[in-house]
């Protein structure tokens, strides 16, 4: 056989133990590579994919993390839109904004961000002015974790 894995691009051998074919389709891939998997719909053919058991936890285990990750995104897109038109967002929408740019665009563990309780504690008597509460708490956070030169990169890098 002298087909192609279509997630990395490499040859796949004749016989090599490292081989996953999809019961529903037939095609095959490296397992390694179906370990980095967000669905269990073929990459080639979008069928739906019959894994073994090991390898299948692992692709349902990313799936659940695409989920939380894209109600994340939404959550902060429908804060970002609600601030464009002039609403003031309460301070949980804040949170939500800070944590989404923590993760996505400083790659912080969800670990090393504080809590949401620890946060309205901290802020919620200040003036709450479009999302500055955000703002200070991504910075407070990555000074936190003496990552101020992340911040100050990522600003210079915005436009003016």
């Amino acid at each position: 056989m002298s087909e192609i894995c279509v997630i990395c691009i490499e040859e796949l051998e004749v016989g090599d133990s490292s081989l996953t074919v999809s019961p529903g389709c037939g095609h095959f891939f490296h397992s390694e590579c179906l370990k980095g998997l967000r669905s269990r719909e073929c990459p080639l053919c979008r069928k739906e994919m019959t894994l073994p058991v090991g390898l299948g936890e692992i692709v349902d285990t990313n799936v659940r993390e695409k989920k939380r990750e894209d109600e994340v995104v939404e959550r902060t897109n429908i804060a970002t839109s609600l601030i464009s038109q002039g609403a003031t967002p309460n301070l949980r929408v804040q949170y939500l904004a800070g944590v989404a740019t923590l993760k996505k665009t400083f790659n912080v563990n969800e670990e090393s961000i504080p809590s949401f309780e620890t946060m309205k504690v901290r802020y919620e008597n200040e003036p709450s002015i479009g999302v500055l509460i955000a703002t200070r708490f991504i910075h407070d956070t990555l000074t936190s974790l003496g990552r101020q030169n992340d911040l100050t990169s990522y600003l210079d890098q915005l436009p003016k």
